[in-house]
């Protein structure tokens, strides 16, 4: 029911704006066990990453922090120029939120050459001209040509929405003896894991998930 493909609520409750302070009422189902949200890291950017033929280990917006920028800004203004830089905030709005030293042009110009933006820009404005716009796994972005400054943001969580899903599936198909799935949203998974399953992920922290040879982090 959405552009992207994201998940709406058809019936039930309506866990995709319910408020936080309900959702830690749930309790698990387990004899000491929890109800855990696992999250995928960055999944939009690392998508982004992967359609221009790059990989990267670790959490992406430390290393534009470090490397790309140069140490000039903290991971948490790495995030903000990063979704700029894909996404086309303004720089006005941008250059409120970072150091006055800090030229916003600047560093998104260097974040856009780093996820090469410009050529996804090109590519997905070829696909929408042809009506011919979809996701990284194929599926149909119903997009006007008018709209073509939404494209990136489209395919890219379109991407995700869909990768999420097919790789929470996996999971929880491995793990069908430990843990009771709950609900999705957008790019996390709300699970009911018994006791061990529930230390495991709790103490690892960052666990592992794929879909082909695409890697992604998840917390």
């Amino acid at each position: 029911a959405t552009a992207t493909g994201r998940l709406v609520v058809t019936s039930g409750p309506q866990i995709l704006t319910v408020k936080s302070q309900i959702r830690s009422a749930f309790k698990s189902r387990f004899p000491g066990g929890e109800v855990l949200q696992i999250d995928l890291v960055a999944a939009e950017p690392n998508i982004a990453l992967k359609t221009a033929g790059k990989s990267h280990e670790g959490d992406v917006y430390s290393y534009i922090s470090d490397e790309v920028l140069e140490g000039q800004v903290s991971r948490s203004e790495a995030k903000l120029i990063t979704l700029s830089a894909l996404y086309g905030q303004s720089y006005k709005n941008l250059s409120k939120q970072l150091p006055d030293d800090i030229n916003p042009a600047r560093v998104v110009r260097k974040t856009r050459e780093f996820f090469q933006v410009e050529q996804l820009e090109s590519m997905l404005g070829r696909a929408l001209r042809s009506h011919a716009l979809k996701n990284a796994l194929g599926r149909p972005i119903s997009l006007g040509v008018e709209n073509r400054r939404k494209s990136v943001n489209y395919f890219l969580q379109s991407s995700a929405a869909e990768i999420a899903c097919l790789m929470f599936s996996k999971w929880c198909k491995d793990n069908n003896s430990r843990c009771v799935p709950c609900y999705v949203i957008h790019d996390a998974l709300i699970v009911d894991c018994n006791e061990a399953l529930a230390k495991e992920l709790l103490d690892s922290n960052i666990i592992k998930l794929s879909i082909g040879d695409w890697g992604f982090d998840a917390k």
